[in-house]
């Protein structure tokens, strides 16, 4: 590889770091949303809000693992969320993520896809009912925002070590 060449992918990774930075401040602030605000205002409206940014970063991680692979082995990326989810499913292992946090991943993609899709909303009991067009409907309460949380944040760091400890060369 020429020297131009390892300076050009030195600076795309360094921009995937970057990118990667900006979802770890979002992280923070989805945190203060669950822990600081959260608790103050008693409005479980929040809760759709918090869904839509964990999706966010979710989605920025996978998005930023799979262009990390394929600067390091080619791996075929449509820069289409939709369709690139799957290959980084199947890579989950490259990343050290474990089918736990695959299958939040899969409930928070889920949950905002409904939550988004939703004819109607309320709050019950300090939980947020999104109700779904067949009359079906997903629950989401503080604790479970939480564990959202720690599943996402771990992916997030995972993905960020990757990025860490590879050598472009």
């Amino acid at each position: 590889m020429t020297i131009a060449g390892i300076l050009n992918k030195s600076k795309k990774i360094n921009k995937l770091k970057l990118i990667l930075e900006q979802a770890g401040k979002k992280i923070k602030s989805i945190n203060h949303l669950i822990y600081i605000t959260y608790p103050i205002l008693k409005d479980e409206r929040l809760f759709a809000k918090i869904i839509e940014r964990l999706s966010e970063v979710l989605q920025k991680s996978i998005e930023i693992a799979l262009i990390y692979e394929h600067y390091l082995s080619g791996t075929e990326i449509s820069r289409n969320f939709e369709i690139d989810y799957p290959t980084f499913r199947q890579k989950k292992d490259t990343f050290n993520i474990t089918e736990e946090e695959i299958k939040s991943a899969d409930e928070i993609l889920l949950l905002n896809k409904k939550h988004k899709l939703s004819p109607m909303e309320f709050v019950r009991k300090n939980t947020l009912i999104i109700l779904e067009n067949s009359l079906t409907f997903e629950k989401i309460s503080q604790q479970k925002l939480k564990d959202y949380l720690f599943k996402v944040e771990s992916i997030l760091k995972k993905v960020e070590k990757r990025l860490d400890q590879e050598n472009l060369y």
